[in-house]
């Protein structure tokens, strides 16, 4: 066989192979399994086959660099005078994206692959170019505006950018609008859609399109980081989904920090329903003597000073903490007005000098006694401005009771603890929340940056998307 006739077979070959071809265009892609059944379905999706695609998988492992950078100038060169529209969740994403397509598009190897689809000399916006004979891609953020930009493709990608945007009603009926009025409207009548997504939850976006839109024939490809029973891979249960880059060890220690919620939504893409109690029992510790030589905080959580039957209450909460454990050592809790709070505080300090910080949220009659405070204890008094929701910041420390690091008194030798194992049990549908919240106000305040820390570690190994 001749030198001419192997470069042809060999450009041929990455012509037809999405795999191949983004080997070729991307010299750190090592395509694993997963990438090559994604590569597969995008494949069909070029051809006409498949008109409604929905990949749901773990982040980091690779979704995005296939089917939003690398696929589309694959797509423009089988197609040069279709469009595609790129979708994520900001304009900033949707960027990077462009960047990489019009870049890959520029490059000599698509030119040698796909001479008759060129950048038109007039187009070098990462936002949007046209190629010539006529095609083009545009790339936008949730809430930008496509008026006059029709697609034969459209491409859904991380249209969810972190868990409080998961966790806002507002935000997910925003996205349900914007994609019905602005986002769907642009797609032609025979156009295909590409939805990329991790999951968040049970009534997320993909979940409420795969249920909206049953009737256009979605082929759904659900790949958790861990395999379950009937993998769409052939894996055996256990087996990590790209073990190259993340073997079963890296995976158990994201599991960890992450807690069962997003760990289930995120890498397993089995969401827990929101419906469920938060703090099952058996991640409960019991300590019948506190150790010695714990760094003492307290967490303060204000009512508007109601009283009566019906009204919220004042708790306050000592914390200890001796390495990764944490201790609850005391607890006030009762209905209280401005001077009885003030007076309930510095009953605490004097009992517990040692106290080091004194976490009081910044609502109701908070910031005034915060402010009252602050005159006698500067370094001591710290606001909290809560922005999360309660189940949200529930879910946020939820991490800490699954490693058995929160460690309550035992309830037969400390009565005084019966309030909030009562609204443990119950949370977040009991009719009181007050010490459940002073609970998670202190390990949110105390331990969401090293959380935060140790995740994005673990995220950002690898680079590829």
């Amino acid at each position: 066989m001749s030198q001419a006739v192997d470069q042809a077979f060999v450009l041929q070959f990455l012509r037809s192979n999405l795999a191949a071809y983004s080997a070729a265009m991307f010299s750190d892609f090592k395509p694993g399994r997963h990438h090559k059944l994604i590569a597969e379905k995008l494949e069909a999706v070029n051809r006409g086959e498949i008109k409604r695609l929905c990949v749901t998988m773990a982040p980091r492992h690779g979704k995005s660099k296939l089917a939003s950078e690398l696929f589309p100038s694959f797509y423009l060169g089988h197609h040069p005078t279709h469009r595609i529209l790129s979708l994520s969740y900001g304009q900033d994403l949707a960027d990077v994206f462009g960047r990489s397509v019009r870049n890959y598009i520029k490059s000599p190897t698509f030119g040698a692959l796909f001479p008759d689809c060129k950048l038109s000399p007039d187009s070098n916006s990462i936002k949007r170019f046209n190629v010539v004979p006529g095609g083009g891609y545009a790339a936008i953020g949730v809430g930008g505006a496509t008026t006059g930009r029709g697609a034969n493709l459209l491409i859904l990608d991380d249209l969810v950018k972190d868990r409080q945007q998961a966790d806002s009603p507002a935000y997910r009926e925003t996205l349900i609008d914007w994609y019905k009025s602005v986002a769907r409207t642009r797609l032609q009548p025979d156009g295909a859609i590409v939805l990329v997504q991790t999951r968040w939850g049970t009534t997320d976006f993909v979940q409420w399109l795969l249920d909206e839109t049953e009737h256009e024939g979605w082929e759904t490809i659900s790949l958790p980081a861990i395999a379950l029973e009937n993998d769409a891979l052939g894996r055996k249960p256990g087996e990590p989904l790209w073990g190259e880059a993340y073997d079963a060890d890296a995976l158990s220690e994201i599991r960890a920090t992450l807690g069962s919620r997003d760990w289930w939504a995120l890498y397993q893409q089995q969401p827990i329903s929101d419906a469920d109690v938060i703090f099952e029992s058996r991640y409960l510790k019991f300590y019948r003597e506190l150790p010695p030589n714990l760094e003492l905080y307290q967490s303060w959580d204000l009512t508007f000073g109601g009283m009566g039957e019906g009204s919220s209450w004042t708790v306050g909460q000592v914390w200890g903490i001796r390495g990764k454990d944490k201790y609850l050592v005391a607890m006030d809790r009762e209905q209280r007005g401005f001077s009885s709070t003030l007076q309930a505080i510095e009953s605490m300090c004097d009992r517990y000098p040692a106290t080091r910080k004194i976490y009081i949220e910044n609502k109701a009659m908070g910031s005034a006694v915060i402010e009252t405070l602050q005159k006698k204890h500067p370094t001591r008094i710290t606001p909290v401005t809560p922005i999360a929701s309660k189940e949200q910041r529930a879910y946020e420390v939820l991490p800490h009771f699954e490693r058995g690091e929160v460690h309550l008194p035992d309830p037969s030798l400390y009565g005084w603890v019966k309030p909030l194992l009562n609204e443990i049990e119950l949370f977040p549908k009991g009719a009181n929340d007050d010490c459940v919240d002073s609970m998670t106000q202190f390990l949110s305040q105390k331990l969401k940056k090293a959380s935060s820390a140790i995740a994005v570690g673990k995220l950002q190994q690898f680079s590829i998307r």
